[in-house]
């Protein structure tokens, strides 16, 4: 019988840590199950208040392996304590949050990379044979032990990027934060057999900066997940229109309050009780504020909520709504979930010139596209809401494509990773 190959899979981002990534992960890792590997992830402490039900959908022959915490976490523990006074519990966990990512190289978990060392280097020890080490961030320092292990043993690293390192332009870091996540990553992708990103534009940046040091990269991006066979199916009609944004949301990178000024000028003259405005994930309080002056629509907010929660309730919208990244390499992970629900998508990019989530959704039917600061965005989304029907037949025609259902079904998706890991232990 033919030995099954073991990987060593490096991550903060497991269930039920509750982060994009970890979602990610959790397909990637069962594509690698379904192409024979057996897989042992080294990970962080559990969260206690994270995404429970994620574990689920993860291949039960995996092994976890669990570090302690970082300073950083044990700090936010103890600030934690301070939630029973709302304000100071937001105030303090700003002020460490910020005052760590402008100090700690190459992100907040920095340390953690040797506690997931340390405790690789013991399973292997104790018998793990591995043939092939894997990272994923989340937290780069993932890459970081992943590296010194692969030095070690002398053995495959393919490095899975959610998103960029040094060459992430959505992340503000401080000077000093800048130049030593050059230094490392340059340092570290000189041991890499391959590398996996979710966009060409981010292969491309990559093959561009390392030139001839550069890994054999693979896109591999975002998909869906479908909770149900109904999924595509839209509610019952209603007089009520229900408009749901599904995401984190801030001030500085994706906001929502642009949408809703457009909304509200869009929506002049429509009974308040008719257009419901959900805004489902972690959001700033400044948009909270801000729907309080706005008399055409209700809006609330969900605050966090689990990745199957966040799949029900896009299939309890009558419309989604999308804001774009502020890079021209990256594209929301949602973005896929979106085209698979069979809902009309409203999308509004921050972007002057290209945008590659712009691109995508205009292979798409049924999406409304705007560009924040466009005078005519208020009278476009008014005449897209007049002729919803139209758009939802287009949008549920579309989502129920085999073409978009083959390429970007998590499953599939996982199958490529599994495929591609396999190439480099060639």
């Amino acid at each position: 019988m033919k030995k099954a190959i073991e990987c060593l899979f490096i991550t903060t981002s497991y269930p039920p840590f509750p982060e994009s990534q970890t979602i990610r992960n959790v397909f990637l890792i069962n594509g690698l199950c379904k192409a024979g590997l057996t897989v042992t992830v080294v990970t962080s402490a559990a969260d206690s208040n994270g995404d429970a039900p994620l574990e689920k959908l993860v291949n039960p022959s995996v092994r976890v392996l669990r570090t302690g915490r970082t300073p950083y976490h044990r700090l936010q523990a103890l600030v934690a304590q301070a939630s029973a006074i709302p304000a100071l519990h937001r105030r303090l966990r700003s002020l460490t949050a910020v005052l760590f990512g402008k100090i700690m190289a190459p992100d907040v978990w920095s340390g953690w990379q040797r506690q997931a060392y340390d405790l690789a280097a013991e399973a292997i020890t104790s018998g793990i044979n591995p043939a092939v080490v894997i990272s994923s961030s989340g937290s780069f320092t993932a890459h970081l032990a992943a590296a010194r292990l692969t030095r070690q043993l002398s053995i495959p690293w393919v490095a899975e990027y959610g998103d960029p390192w040094y060459l992430n332009p959505l992340a503000a870091k401080s000077p000093w934060i800048t130049a030593m996540n050059y230094w490392w990553e340059r340092r570290a992708l000189k041991l890499c057999s391959g590398m996996t990103v979710t966009t060409e534009a981010t292969a491309q940046l990559y093959r561009d900066w390392l030139l001839q040091s550069a890994p054999i990269i693979a896109v591999v991006p975002c998909g869906y997940y479908r909770t149900s066979d109904h999924m595509a199916v839209m509610p019952p009609p209603t007089e009520k229109l229900r408009i749901s944004y599904v995401g984190s949301a801030s001030a500085t990178n994706r906001d929502i309050g642009q949408f809703m000024k457009i909304l509200d000028q869009a929506l002049v003259g429509t009974p308040r009780w008719k257009v419901h405005f959900r805004i489902i994930g972690s959001s700033s309080p400044v948009f909270e504020n801000a729907a309080k002056h706005y008399s055409s629509f209700r809006t609330d907010f969900s605050g966090w909520v689990t990745y199957t929660r966040s799949i029900e309730e896009m299939s309890e919208a009558t419309v989604l709504v999308l804001i774009g990244n502020k890079s021209h390499s990256q594209v929301p992970g949602k973005v896929y979930q979106y085209m698979a629900s069979g809902r009309p998508i409203v999308y509004l990019s921050q972007l002057s010139a290209r945008d590659p989530t712009d691109e995508l959704l205009r292979r798409h039917a049924g999406v409304l596209h705007l560009r924040i600061g466009h005078p005519d965005n208020p009278a476009r989304l008014r005449e897209f809401f007049c002729s919803l029907s139209a758009h939802q037949a287009a949008a549920l025609c579309s989502a129920s494509s085999e073409a978009f259902s083959k390429a970007y079904s998590w499953e599939s998706l996982g199958d490529a990773f599994g495929a591609f890991v396999q190439s480099r232990l060639l």
